[in-house]
């Protein structure tokens, strides 16, 4: 079982790797689709290995969608609000 506290590194990793192809590739079709299977293989993953509920894997799934349009970049804000917040009551549990 993966732990809990590796989730906001795993979510920065995988917004990371969106971002760095939005650049590369612009936001065509190539992005959009690539953007839909990570978010489908994160859901996945977090179900699986992080024994998350289904709703808070494809809560996650979709804010990295959402993130990955949003930002140009993963700040160092973005980064610790990543660690300390977004993941708080997902980890509690």
């Amino acid at each position: 079982m993966a732990q809990r506290s590796k989730l906001p590194l795993v979510y920065c990793h995988y917004l990371n790797r969106l971002i760095f192809l939005r650049t590369v590739w612009g936001r065509g079709l190539r992005w959009q689709l690539r953007r839909v299977v990570t978010a489908a293989y994160l859901a996945w993953l977090l179900y699986r290995q992080f024994h998350l509920p289904a709703r808070a894997a494809y809560n996650a799934a979709d804010d990295l969608l959402t993130d990955a349009s949003v930002h140009d970049g993963v700040s160092a804000d973005l980064f610790m609000w990543i660690m300390r917040e977004k993941f708080r009551t997902v980890s509690a549990t």
